[in-house]
């Protein structure tokens, strides 16, 4: 199995990979389970996000192994590029790749859970939440931030922004990073 795991976490390794070959079976609080499968997991006292990519078709097997990024390797070097650029999203930790022969397997990005407030999915279906003009001027100026930096981040679902409140300010951060253009 492939593994890239950042600096800081290095220590770290041998529980990351552990955490990987027992997701299907680790007791991990499941976060969303679809397309994709979202865990909770905690090493220690370290509370960590995993998130495992569904497995791709044949085609996308061969794309995957030769041809183009995983969507885990995009999420963790896109999160690097974000923290680079001043923008929030979760630290990123590792991303992990399986092989099986000649083709591609399954794909996983490993975050650090972030504790956030709400996500923007409570500011377009509660129009009573507490700021709520304030925290939407607020996004938008993020959103115009993005713009101003040179990100396109295609996947801009009401889940996939998280909202920090600050003791008098709210930060925005990223998730679900794998389609985005710099």
């Amino acid at each position: 199995m492939k593994s890239v795991i950042h600096n800081h976490y290095k220590l770290k390794a041998a529980l990351l990979e552990e955490s990987i070959k027992n997701f299907d079976v680790d007791d991990g609080y499941v976060l969303k389970q679809s397309r994709n499968s979202l865990k909770q997991v905690y090493i220690d006292d370290w509370k960590i996000n995993i998130k495992s990519f569904k497995k791709p078709n044949i085609f996308n097997k061969i794309i995957y192994r030769y041809f183009r990024k995983s969507k885990a390797q995009r999420s963790y070097e896109y999160a690097l590029r974000l923290i680079e650029l001043g923008i929030g999203t979760p630290h990123p930790i590792a991303y992990f790749e399986e092989s099986h022969g000649l083709l591609f397997g399954r794909s996983f990005y490993i975050s650090e859970q972030l504790q956030y407030d709400l996500t923007y999915r409570e500011l377009i279906t509660d129009f009573n939440y507490p700021n709520h003009e304030e925290i939407l001027r607020a996004f938008i100026r993020f959103t115009y931030t993005l713009h101003q930096k040179g990100v396109e981040f295609k996947d801009h679902s009401p889940g996939n922004t998280l909202i920090v409140k600050g003791s008098d300010d709210y930060r925005f951060y990223l998730v679900d990073l794998n389609r985005m253009n710099f």
